[in-house]
């Protein structure tokens, strides 16, 4: 089956990083890059790079051996590792090019440094991943695009590490559940919402909610939910200049001291305040 991923015709799309702190997914950005480059130079970076040949057929210099890359196929690209793209001597090859730091690189690194067959079931997964990154920069809350395509591209690195396959037929609906309980997991607005009522609303019990948490993201709503509000506590004491008020009502606390509490629980009795203190990055 060809790979037809739609890619938006819009610079924009090409040039933004997200971070995506539930799925442990960092300076996310996606590009498209042609066979060969005008000047050609071996790159060489801290981010994790996979190639995903669309069309054509090219070859790829990574770490001074050459590997030859065909529509339908990946290659994962390891931090440090010059690499290069050249020409085939055959058909003109467009590549997505998708860059990231992963939290957890020992997870995925059966991707690195050999040539990987996409599965037709990846192929709805990779268009997942290109539509809530472009969304990402269209809408005004863009965090809960920002995990969702994160989670999406943890699905899809999952499946090139571990060459599984599933009936992507039975797992539309699921698919589309999650999307929504992560929705109503993440959002400050919707924290009020017990896991129990949330299966509900999706139609499913709290058990077989579970076990779709566990079986794609490997851990309980629950556990996910305080990952979550953490992961985008410790974003904001690092990168804004919001009051610890602000941050605690934007991560669905209602008063400082409820957030203060839940915050030094996970960070062995850390505040909010020394942890901006120990941790702040300026611009």
């Amino acid at each position: 089956m060809k790979l037809d991923v739609h890619i938006p015709n819009t610079d924009v799309f090409f040039v933004h990083k997200i971070s995506a702190p539930l799925a442990g997914i960092d300076e996310l950005t996606i590009w498209q890059r042609e066979d060969i480059p005008t000047n050609p130079r071996r790159n060489v970076h801290q981010y994790h790079c996979l190639y995903i040949c669309l069309s054509g057929q090219g070859k790829l210099e990574i770490n001074g051996t050459i590997f030859n890359i065909k529509e339908n196929e990946a290659i994962g690209v390891l931090p440090t590792q010059p690499h290069l793209r050249l020409d085939s001597g055959v058909t003109p090859t467009v590549y997505l090019l998708i860059r990231f730091i992963h939290a957890k690189p020992e997870l995925i690194e059966n991707i690195f440094n050999r040539v990987l067959k996409l599965p037709v079931e990846t192929h709805d997964i990779l268009q997942k991943v290109v539509n809530a990154y472009e969304k990402t920069f269209s809408l005004h809350d863009a965090r809960y695009e920002c995990n969702k395509c994160g989670l999406a591209f943890s699905e899809l690195l999952n499946y090139l590490c571990n060459n599984s396959s599933m009936d992507a037929s039975v797992n539309l609906k699921t698919n589309s559940r999650l999307d929504e309980a992560v929705r109503l997991l993440t959002l400050p607005e919707y924290i009020n919402l017990s896991v129990k009522h949330i299966a509900k609303r999706l139609g499913v019990t709290p058990g077989h909610l579970c076990d779709i948490f566990r079986d794609k993201i490997g851990k309980t709503p629950n556990k996910m939910r305080t990952s979550c509000r953490i992961a985008h506590a410790e974003h904001c004491l690092q990168y804004t200049d919001l009051s610890i008020s602000q941050i605690a009502e934007m991560t669905g606390f209602k008063t400082i001291y409820s957030f203060s509490r839940f915050f030094a629980k996970h960070h062995n009795s850390i505040s909010p305040t020394m942890f901006r203190a120990m941790h702040r990055i300026k611009p």
